[in-house]
């Protein structure tokens, strides 16, 4: 696609690049484990990608068009090894350094970058439990406000055992192990109960 034989359709693809900023930092992010870094490898990102428009042909979406330059891009960032300073822990500064879960990098990251519409995320899960056979009374996505929603499934059972509710958040804290009565790291069974941070 030339910007020179169309000019409307430059405008056009400028405004599909924003649109899919979310999803090209939630896939740094999680290639990275670092928010900051992630946004500068997607700020690149979108500007490799603006350059060479031109060469964009459309015979692939264009999501997985932009995906692939942030692959590569994250895999050049992870390549070139560039020091990251040690996270930043409450500690006494007098006490002996001590080794930390790999968990310890991953730096939290906003849930309103990463899913700045939680209402559409909800409706695209509970399309995919629809069609993956979920009654849809089985289903309901509730609307806080705009553009904040959740999604409650339900799986039903033979009502032979318990009932189990499953809790899940989006957003992405540190964890160390010493905050923990268990195991945080490791799916656990007890008093009836399971725990995991996940």
């Amino acid at each position: 696609m030339s910007s020179d034989e169309n000019p409307g359709a430059t405008t056009e693809l400028g405004s599909d690049f924003a649109e899919h900023r979310p999803a090209l930092l939630r896939h740094c992010y999680r290639m990275l484990g670092s928010f900051e870094e992630a946004e500068d490898v997607v700020q690149d990102v979108l500007l490799r990608a603006w350059r060479s428009r031109d060469t964009y042909a459309g015979d692939a979406p264009l999501a997985h068009w932009l995906m692939r330059i942030a692959t590569n891009a994250c895999l050049n960032a992870l390549t070139r090894g560039r020091t990251r300073a040690l996270p930043q822990l409450d500690r006494d500064p007098g006490a002996p350094l001590l080794e930390h879960e790999h968990a310890a990098w991953v730096t939290p990251a906003p849930d309103a970058r990463l899913f700045p519409d939680t209402a559409r995320a909800a409706e695209a899960m509970a399309a995919r439990l629809r069609a993956a056979g979920f009654a849809g009374s089985d289903i309901q996505v509730f609307t806080s406000a705009a553009r904040k929603g959740n999604l409650v499934a339900r799986l039903r059972g033979t009502g032979a055992r318990k009932p189990m509710l499953l809790l899940a958040h989006l957003d992405v804290v540190p964890a160390r192990r010493e905050d923990w009565s268990v195991d945080p790291f490791k799916l656990i069974e007890k008093d009836g109960y399971f725990y995991a941070r996940g």
